[in-house]
């Protein structure tokens, strides 16, 4: 939902010069009605160019999105592993020269196990380049199936090497099946992972703390 309106802000934003036209249309009609200036175009004409903008410029930048989202279906794969990293154990925390300090590993697994739980129950749709270890980036993506999670998991030691993700699920007859680069849907992620807030402390104004969500303490979205 904030994605999709600041999607649509950002369209409105393109075509401001017609908001503009619009208001100025606006303050002439007010400016007629309000003083006997004698202006030959009627106050009700530059009304209608006001409200007639207007509407033009929201039907244009809500036609644009929805076109938009016609082309790409919301089951995209548009937010990588690297990016749902920063936005839970932050960004100067992911590009600390501390690759494997505690904090940052406790952050890692305690994502990969909600990542795995929110997989199973359906909740999260996690795409992956399946064996591609040594192709690496060759491979397209595909969805990896929901029973995938059952006894499969995101290695968080390896996801950490290169920020971009590994799941891997062993059989008893010693069969693996691997998944690289790991991405989801963006509208999936900020649903289930909100962004840090900020915590100001009274007793020092000047000290502001990142506070992250604990998603194991009454703070399940569903």
């Amino acid at each position: 939902m904030v994605y999709a309106i600041k999607d649509y802000a950002r369209r409105v934003a393109k075509i401001w010069w017609a908001i503009v036209i619009g208001f100025v249309f606006g303050l002439i009609g007010a400016f007629k009605d309000m003083t006997s200036l004698d202006i030959p175009i009627p106050a009700w004409v530059w009304w209608a160019g006001f409200v007639g903008t207007l509407f033009g410029s929201q039907f244009w930048a809500f036609w644009s999105l929805y076109k938009e989202q016609q082309r790409s279906p919301a089951t995209t794969p548009n937010f990588t592993f690297k990016e749902l990293l920063a936005r839970t154990i932050g960004e100067g925390s992911l590009l600390s020269d501390e690759n494997y300090s505690k904090a940052k590993l406790e952050s890692v697994f305690r994502l990969a196990k909600e990542i795995r739980e929110y997989a199973i129950q359906g909740h999260i749709q996690v795409w992956g380049r399946k064996d591609a270890e040594l192709l690496r980036d060759s491979q397209p993506r595909t969805e990896i199936a929901r029973d995938f999670w059952s006894s499969g998991k995101i290695e968080g030691l390896e996801s950490l090497q290169d920020y971009k993700g590994k799941a891997e699920k062993k059989y008893p007859n010693g069969n693996v099946d691997r998944y690289w680069d790991l991405a989801f849907v963006r509208h999936q992620v900020v649903v289930l992972w909100r962004k840090p807030r900020l915590k100001y402390s009274v007793c020092s104004p000047l000290k502001i703390d990142r506070v992250y969500w604990d998603h194991g303490k009454n703070d399940d979205p569903f």
